[in-house]
């Protein structure tokens, strides 16, 4: 009995989908399904007796998901006729029928010739809250009677159930049970992070790793998220692990945790977990997501560091990832991309001493997030360029001016704290404090108490 991966990859994920109330469970008739279009294989109105169905909830932007089409055509190959396979993929966020349904046509046009068996596109996400769907992949069987005998996570499980269930030997209370004992270990081992005992979940981890030896990957990501920034070597010595089995290892997920603690991880172990993520994602978006971490990452270290030619290093290596963005990334995000790009030269050009007001004033023209003038901001300020700091002010000031009108009071916040920061460091104390009475007149005027007393704490310390 394997587990989703992601469900329970992030400390937060498994509580809140254990705990969220779910519709349909073994045992319960399975519901009809609202399809908003059939991309392959009849239609199906309802269930029909003496038939056996497997019903797989997807979405576009899962990678397991994607992982687990070539197994799920070779399954309707082995059971053609006895079983119908049915690919239900539903939208992420409720109202997003048009460009949803786009994307999974797309999909469905590239991969058609691996995806032989039916394939629907869910009613934004009519059936799948029918169903109780909270995330994916999220698999149903469906006995010859219209009742879900079995509901799990991965699509490897199914080669065993499937055998058990044509040949009348599947328990669904026990495959029920076993799964709910499983979750309730892993609910206990959250509980003994939350309180600090980390030996004792740890202990937990390592004893479902003998009896759940079919896990071993969601697993081994639970230990890693447990000692990263406890016990760092001990979170290295796991991803070690990881990387010499690779089973079942959502590269991709792990991404994210591995970007927060890069600082306390050995470089090749960082590097070694971006670039298996890449190899194992044909997603577009994500490969772009991966290249935008580890050129981030590599910014990071490049503001960083006191040598600046090993600075202008990262950055060269920073700027490369971020070109490859375009390549690979999605045709619609190259606005996006093409910022990013004039961002990371422009930081180059003020590492170097020699801050380039024409890439400033490109990456103006490419209409940024602001974001990333945040960033640039505070970059500049850490590497210690004031030709850069005074070549932003306007721009930046420019954008204050564009989120006030427009009431983003986060925004204000935020590009008025830079402006400051800017602004002391050029040494225009004068500057502030316009800055700073500018920034409470504005917070007073819409009653913004809160971030109208804070900037007045911090004009009275000049």
């Amino acid at each position: 009995m394997k587990i989703f991966l992601s469900l329970a990859f992030l400390a937060s994920t498994l509580p809140l989908h254990a705990q969220q109330k779910v519709s349909i469970q073994v045992g319960d008739c399975a519901p009809d399904l609202n399809v908003l279009e059939w991309l392959r294989d009849e239609p199906l109105t309802s269930f029909q007796p003496g038939q056996y169905y497997v019903l797989e909830f997807a979405t576009v932007s899962c990678p397991p998901c994607r992982k687990s089409i070539p197994h799920l055509a070779q399954l309707a190959k082995t059971y053609d006729r006895k079983i119908r396979f049915i690919n239900v993929y539903s939208s992420e966020q409720p109202g997003d029928t048009h460009s949803y349904a786009t994307r999974i046509r797309n999909l469905y046009a590239k991969l058609k010739d691996q995806m032989t068996f039916s394939v629907a596109i869910d009613n934004v996400q009519a059936t799948a809250h029918r169903y109780g769907v909270h995330a994916w992949p999220d698999i149903f069987v469906i006995d010859a009677t219209g009742h879900v005998v079995w509901r799990g996570f991965m699509v490897n499980d199914l080669d065993a159930v499937l055998e058990k269930l044509l040949n009348a030997t599947l328990d669904p209370q026990a495959e029920k049970s076993r799964q709910a004992t499983f979750t309730s270990a892993l609910l206990q081992v959250e509980r003994w992070k939350k309180q600090g005992e980390f030996k004792q979940a740890d202990q937990q981890l390592r004893a479902l790793m003998i009896s759940s030896p079919e896990n071993q990957g969601l697993l081994l990501l639970y230990q890693f998220n447990l000692w990263v920034g406890t016990d760092n070597t001990l979170a290295s010595e796991i991803l070690k692990v990881m990387l010499d089995d690779g089973k079942d290892i959502l590269w991709e997920k792990l991404t994210g945790p591995v970007s927060q603690q890069a600082n306390v991880l050995p470089d090749e172990l960082v590097t070694q977990v971006f670039n298996r993520a890449y190899q194992e994602t044909s997603l577009p978006e994500v490969k772009a997501s991966i290249l935008r971490h580890q050129a981030h990452l590599l910014s990071r270290k490049a503001v960083s560091r006191e040598d600046q030619k090993l600075a202008l290093q990262d950055m060269m290596a920073a700027q490369k990832l971020i070109d490859s963005m375009q390549i690979v990334g999605s045709p619609t995000q190259l606005p996006t991309y093409k910022s990013m790009s004039l961002q990371y030269q422009y930081l180059a050009s003020a590492m170097d001493g020699r801050p380039s007001q024409s890439l400033l004033e490109d990456f103006k023209a490419s209409n940024p997030e602001r974001i990333m003038w945040t960033l640039l901001v505070d970059d500049v300020v850490k590497i210690q360029c004031e030709a850069a700091a005074s070549q932003m002010l306007i721009p930046i000031d420019e954008c204050l001016q564009q989120a006030m009108t427009d009431h983003n009071y986060s925004w204000v916040s935020q590009l008025g704290e830079r402006k400051a920061s800017m602004l002391a460091f050029v040494g225009d104390q004068a500057g502030q404090e316009v800055t700073y009475k500018k920034l409470i007149a504005y917070f007073t005027k819409v009653q913004d108490k809160k971030r109208s007393e804070r900037f007045q704490t911090k004009l009275d310390a000049l």
